[in-house]
Parts: structure tokens; C-alpha cells; sequence
């Protein structure tokens, strides 16, 4: 029997400043608790849209609903992390939308792979 290759544990978001050179790797953990949280990330992020509901217009406040939302998708400090990359936070909403979708398309192509690898080959 061949070698069954070992899967990443990690899906690494890398972000290139405007000469292509590589700025800042953040890293998503493919740990059960986190793909379950991307999967269903529509629902938390509900309760985490409840949490600042009324909030709207407080720009503090808003900055940290933004900070919430990365830290949960990805690591604690990830939030931070962009932040040094881009200080203007309204900048980081379609990053992270970037992000989120990117993660759920190499989740969904991995599981793809693994299939085609067992059967088709």
C-alpha cells in the first residue's frame, strides 16, 4: 500500500503588498471546533451582530465587533495583526470577507481532492 499523505493542519491566508512581495501570513486552524464555526459562521455571526446591536454609529465600538468577528474566524491577535497591515479597520471588512470565503472554498476543494485521490486514481 502507498503512503497516505498527511493533511496541513493549517489553511495559511497570505496577503502581498503591491509589489507581490509576501506582507503578512495569518494562519486558520482546520481543527474540528473551527471548521464547525466557518461552516456555520452565518449563525455566530448573527449572535455577534446582536451583541453590538444599538452600537451602530460608536466607531470604538464598531472596531471591536470588526476585532470579534477575525478573532473568532482565525486566531486571537489576528485582528491586531491586520491592523498593522492596513490601520484603517473600515479597510479590514472586505479582507476578512475575502478571508472567510477563501477558507470555506479550501475546505470545500480539500474534501474534493481527498475524494478524487481514493477513488479515481
Amino acid at each position: 500500500m502507498k503512503p497516505i499523505q498527511l493533511r496541513k493542519k493549517t489553511i495559511d491566508i497570505k496577503f502581498n503588498d503591491e509589489n507581490g512581495n509576501e506582507a503578512l501570513v495569518l494562519y486558520f486552524d482546520k481543527g474540528d471546533e473551527n471548521i464547525k464555526r466557518i461552516m456555520n459562521f452565518d449563525d455566530e455571526f448573527e449572535e455577534i451582530k446582536k451583541e453590538f446591536k444599538g452600537k451602530e454609529k460608536d466607531f470604538d465600538a464598531q472596531k471591536d465587533f470588526l476585532k470579534k468577528i477575525y478573532d473568532t474566524i482565525l486566531q486571537p491577535g489576528s485582528f491586531e495583526k491586520m491592523q498593522e497591515f492596513d490601520s484603517c479597520f473600515v479597510n479590514l471588512l472586505p479582507y476578512l470577507l475575502e478571508i472567510a470565503l477563501g477558507i470555506k472554498e479550501e475546505l470545500e476543494a480539500e474534501d474534493l481532492k481527498a475524494l478524487e485521490n481514493k477513488y479515481l486514481k
